[in-house]
């Protein structure tokens, strides 16, 4: 009997629903057939669509098959679905993706739960929608996870974005990290930001562009210092740093063709001294060799 259930599942399952929605097909044996399946969209599309299942088999069955999109859908769709068994199923699959909708989309749930998760995913990008879009979210817990991610665009947009953030400790972050990108939009952007200790930062870096833009639009930047700093700058590159800047430049403007021409010049940036050395030598014991 359970065989022609499952026949007609296969072939056309809203025909399968419409069966038992009219009750010529016994919900019980129905159940049973489309857990035997153990496809994650047809234990979804039966729960939610059939009155007076027994909830807590799908509910097992659909975390069994291990689909998280299911899952998510279920909880959102199914009614008497057990929302700490739930809970627990969408933590388990550590998709940092989906523990935020839970907490985003889903009405009573344990969002401290769901958050603990999200802290422990280093997952930087959902760190901060939670952050910023659940409400009662621990903003200290959350800021120790971001910085952890070590992923300076979450880190700035944090300091940015989310009330109550530690703006000191988000700052000694970017410092350390030393990239002058992000040094210059935190002094120009984050509100409370220390100026004079992020100058000192983007002094370090050696990074001329960011320099001149510090000094340009970052109010209260000692402009004369940073202009005269980057010229400095300039003027003590070396011929190989200012040839890797070059190359790094084309790259970036997708100018392939003035790389090659000037092929010789940025192949010598990566050949080792001492190996170029003993190239020359070689050639030198051939020379004395073929003259001999």
């Amino acid at each position: 009997m359970i065989e022609n259930v499952y026949k007609i599942i296969l072939k056309d399952f809203y025909k399968f629903l419409k069966l038992v929605q009219l009750g010529i097909i016994d919900k019980e044996l129905a159940t049973r057939a489309v857990i035997i399946s153990g496809s994650a969209r047809f234990i979804y599309k039966f729960a939610a669509n059939v009155e007076g299942v027994d909830v807590e088999k799908l509910t097992d069955a659909i975390i069994e098959a291990g689909n998280i999109e299911y899952i998510y859908l279920f909880a959102r769709d199914v009614k008497g679905v057990n929302k700490e068994k739930i809970t627990n199923a969408v933590i388990d699959t550590q998709n940092a993706k989906y523990i935020y909708f839970f907490a985003s989309y889903l009405k009573g749930l344990d969002i401290e739960k769901l958050q603990d998760a999200i802290a422990e995913s280093n997952d930087a990008r959902y760190i901060y929608a939670f952050a910023k879009n659940i409400k009662g979210a621990d903003i200290e817990k959350l800021q120790e996870a971001i910085v952890y991610t070590i992923n300076l665009q979450y880190i700035y947009e944090f300091a940015r974005d989310i009330k109550g953030a530690n703006i000191e400790e988000l700052q000694d972050k970017i410092i350390v990290m030393q990239n002058a990108e992000y040094i210059y939009e935190f002094a120009k952007e984050i509100k409370g930001a220390n100026v004079a200790e992020l100058e000192n930062a983007i002094i370090e870096t050696k990074n001329v562009e960011y320099i001149l833009l510090f000094a340009e639009h970052v109010k209260r930047a000692n402009k004369e210092k940073l202009k005269e700093l980057a010229v400095r700058i300039k003027e003590d590159i070396s011929p190989e740093e200012k040839a890797l800047s070059e190359l790094i430049e084309l790259l970036e403007e997708e100018k392939v063709e003035d790389i090659l021409n000037n092929k010789d010049k940025f192949s010598k940036l990566f050949i080792d001294e001492e190996e170029e050395v003993n190239r020359e030598e070689t050639k030198m014991l051939i020379k004395a060799s073929d003259e001999g």
